[in-house]
């Protein structure tokens, strides 16, 4: 990128003629000589005569009131037209000076500065910058800003000056900007004055770029009026821009003076030392939108060492003051410097307000320090920055990762403590009785260490025949039954009582395994598919089990899901009994002829809303869960109590225990008793299998206990079809996305007065939000990741504050 040149000019008046210095930081030096601008200084005179004149007469007509009338005709034309008049004159012979010979050399040098900057590719500014010093008060007083240096130039890039004081010793170093400009507007005397659109003007600036405060006597009393506005300034928290409205005078001594209120004025030496405070926090710019503030502008720039300060150089109108801060503050607004703001400013009075405001775009100049980089708003950019972009990308890989699953559990189990403390427990009914063979009931029976696994089927025999006394509507059995015994009765006793159960109409559900190649069942050797029903135990630990998409049951069914399924059809007094005479049954397999007819329940609107749920969400071939990956998990948050309770197998079996602790034939048949192992050590197809680490939530409620068995995640996946119970887990990386969203928008929008306590307040409301939302309409927005990223965009703003 091109840096422009910039340029100092220094005028020098001795005796009768100027001297004119211009120099560059590219080593260019030139000096020459022309006459001093007498007749310049006269035209000058009359054409402030006139500027008076009329704007006097112009607030005469607005303090008019009541029964007095004003004479807008001829004497008000003729102090307009007197006006534009000695303007006309002075802006001639301003020009037909500066266009002497002698300044020929100096123009073409700022001319050839603006083609080359017109010709690179590339460059930091539009403008090549001209900083004006004036040795000289009747020089300084001139309209240099109408000065046309490079002529008619036809490029969009053009000169720029700008007015520097004589001495500038003062300390310019800036602090890195905020990410939200806090203004300081001070009201002063308002004697004769309205600020009403000018304040509304700045309000309406918008809370999202700006912090607007105001200070000033109106309709206050305050006797320490002084002190209010000195602390004001040097407030700790600091300013980006000072804006004072109100009455000012120049003074030589004391760097000019400032109405405050009505008799209350304040030398600007005496704000000296809270404005350096002020510029040690970060003020950059001062507006004394006010009258005859040169002697102001010199002060603020040599001793205070502000980068920039704008001023009125004659007295100004306060409708003329209103429009030029109107209209200033809608550049500023939409990312221009204060400078070309003040340009542009200008050009909109001389095009639009000549005949309304004459001469008004003459009277505003902006002083700047040549070593100070340009006060701009930042305009709000909402693409990341390197460092977002590279953290967004660390946290979507995160979210990607089984990451997600670890934080599942903990998060879980603040669930279950939440829900603990606001007794949020769902009361139902444990659907699930667990019958467990553990390692008692295995020493109990005598059970040979060569038939504990696989187990043996007599075992099992009886205790499903035990249970058929009970006459529940469906069992299951959470064993492997896909190879024969190596003792022939022991199969044709488990079939018998399986035929048992198929007379009494108790439909019996068997484990399988699925074909890692083929996704298919393994195959029940102890029970015919026609007579019986059979699931997949598969499972990932935290997810409720269902198809896969577009799956219809045929080939390969989760445990869980058939059994909820299994036993709703059961319940329902509406649905025939499925008859085990397969003369009259289109279907082989008894499977097909359940999930056949939970269909035609469901089409012909006689199916309870179970198995209208049940057969919603039966697999993950619907849009919403295919496109968002949404997938419902098993909620431990909820206590085991309330989906299941369980009983050793002896205890079944045990026919004096029976006696005292009667099984009560209605609790077995509105539950579904499953027949599993109970955690002893060679459980499973290959040892130890079936027992798991306890999950973390689950523990809250069991913490007496460090191992689970694979039939109690059934029983809780079974819980939440049969009432319709599933928690839809938010992608992290959704979260994640938007998470950054809001971080990106929290720095450039938040009021920074109360950033980090509402920071803190956002993420603690959104923990607790979570975990209501999980209670109360069964979704598990994630709260690690989207926190900790929310957090990571907005800490630099906060380490800036």
């Amino acid at each position: 990128m091109t840096t422009p040149p910039n340029f100092r000019l220094k005028v020098r008046a001795v005796e009768q003629i100027c001297i004119f210095e211009l120099t560059c930081d590219n080593g260019i030096e030139l000096e020459t000589q022309v006459s001093y601008p007498q007749k310049v200084i006269v035209a000058y005179q009359r054409w402030r005569n006139a500027y008076l004149s009329f704007y006097q007469s112009m607030r005469a007509q607005v303090k008019a009131s009541g029964g007095i009338k004003v004479d807008k005709s001829h004497h008000s034309i003729d102090l307009r037209k007197q006006l534009a008049q000695t303007e006309a004159e002075l802006l001639s012979e301003f020009h037909e000076w500066l266009s002497d010979g002698k300044l020929l050399k100096i123009r073409e040098t700022l001319s050839e500065a603006v083609l080359l900057l017109n010709s690179a590719k590339g460059s930091l500014s539009s403008y090549v910058d001209v900083f004006l010093t004036c040795y000289s008060e009747e020089l300084e007083r001139l309209p240099w800003e109408a000065w046309e240096i490079g002529g008619q130039l036809t490029s969009k890039k053009m000169i720029r000056l700008a007015r520097t004081p004589t001495k500038m010793k003062a300390d310019t170093r800036q602090n890195n900007p905020r990410r939200k400009t806090r203004v300081l507007v001070i009201l002063g005397d308002d004697t004769g004055l309205d600020f009403s659109r000018e304040k509304q003007a700045i309000q309406s600036l918008g809370w999202q770029k700006f912090n607007v405060t105001f200070v000033g006597w109106q309709g206050k009393t305050s006797e320490n009026l002084k002190e209010e506005v000195c602390q004001a300034i040097a407030d700790k928290q600091g300013w980006d821009l000072l804006i004072f409205m109100g009455h000012s005078n120049e003074t030589k001594l004391t760097g000019g003076e400032l109405a405050i209120a009505p008799n209350t004025g304040i030398l600007i030496t005496e704000l000296v030392p809270f404005l350096k405070e002020a510029k040690r926090r970060g003020l950059k710019f001062a507006l004394f939108n006010s009258c005859e503030g040169l002697s102001i502008a010199n002060t603020l720039i040599d001793t205070v060492g502000l980068g920039q300060v704008a001023i009125m150089r004659e007295p100004i109108h306060n409708q003329v003051a209103e429009e030029f801060l109107i209209r200033f503050f809608e550049e500023i607004k939409n990312g221009k410097d204060v400078h070309e703001a003040i340009l542009m400013t200008c050009e909109q009075l001389k095009k639009t307000c000549h005949i309304t405001y004459p001469s008004g775009y003459l009277v505003p100049s902006l002083f700047r320090h040549p070593n100070t980089p340009l006060c701009q708003i930042p305009v709000l950019d909402y693409r990341p920055n390197r460092r977002e972009l590279v953290t967004l990308l660390i946290f979507l890989l995160l979210s990607l990762l089984p990451t997600e699953n670890l934080l599942l559990y903990p998060r879980l189990w603040v669930q279950a403590f939440y829900r603990d403390m606001t007794q949020q427990i769902p009361q139902t009914f444990p659907p699930v009785k667990l019958v467990t063979i553990d390692e008692e009931t295995i020493q109990r029976q005598k059970i040979a260490a060569t038939k504990v696994n696989p187990i043996d089927r007599i075992l099992l025999a009886k205790l499903l025949d035990k249970l058929l006394n009970y006459q529940p509507k469906v069992i299951g059995i959470d064993y492997i039954l896909d190879r024969s015994s190596a003792e022939p009765q022991e199969d044709l006793a488990l079939k018998k009582i399986v035929r048992k159960a198929v007379k009494q109409k108790t439909w019996v559900v068997f484990a399988a395994v699925q074909n890692p190649m083929t996704g298919r069942e393994s195959n029940v050797v102890v029970a015919k598919p026609e007579l019986s029903l059979k699931g997949y135990v598969d499972f990932t630990d935290s997810v409720v089990e269902q198809l896969p998409a577009d799956q219809f049951c045929k080939f390969a069914c989760p445990f869980s899901y058939i059994l909820a399924l299994s036993s709703e059809l059961q319940q329902e007094s509406t649905i025939p009994l499925l008859s085990s005479d397969f003369s009259s049954q289109p279907e082989r397999y008894f499977r097909d002829k359940v999930v056949n007819i939970a269909e035609k329940t469901v089409k012909n609107q006689r199916a309870s809303p179970t198995i209208i749920f049940i057969k919603k969400y039966q697999n993950k071939s619907s849009l919403w869960q295919q496109f968002g990956q949404f997938k419902p998990i098993i909620d431990f948050s909820i206590p085991p109590e309330q989906v299941y309770n369980s009983i050793p197998a002896w205890k079944l079996l045990d026919e004096q225990y029976q006696a005292s602790h009667q099984l009560l034939n209605s609790a077995f048949q509105q539950q579904i008793p499953i027949l599993a192992p109970g955690g002893y050590e060679e459980a499973g197809v290959t040892f130890g299998e079936d027992t798991f680490p306890i999950p973390l939530p689950m523990s809250y409620w069991r913490k007496d206990i460090h191992l689970a068995i694979g039939a109690e995640f059934h029983a809780y996946m079974i819980h939440h079809w049969l009432n319709r119970h599933f928690v839809w887990l938010i992608p992290s990386g959704w979260l994640v996305i938007l998470a950054a969203l809001l971080g990106k928008t929290t720095t450039l929008y938040f009021n920074e007065q109360y950033q980090f306590r509402q920071i803190l307040l956002l993420t603690a409301g959104y923990g607790i939000l979570s975990l209501q939302l999980f209670v109360s309409a069964n979704i598990l927005l994630p709260w690690l990741l989207p926190s900790t990223i929310y957090w990571f965009y907005v800490l630099p703003s906060i380490q800036e504050k």
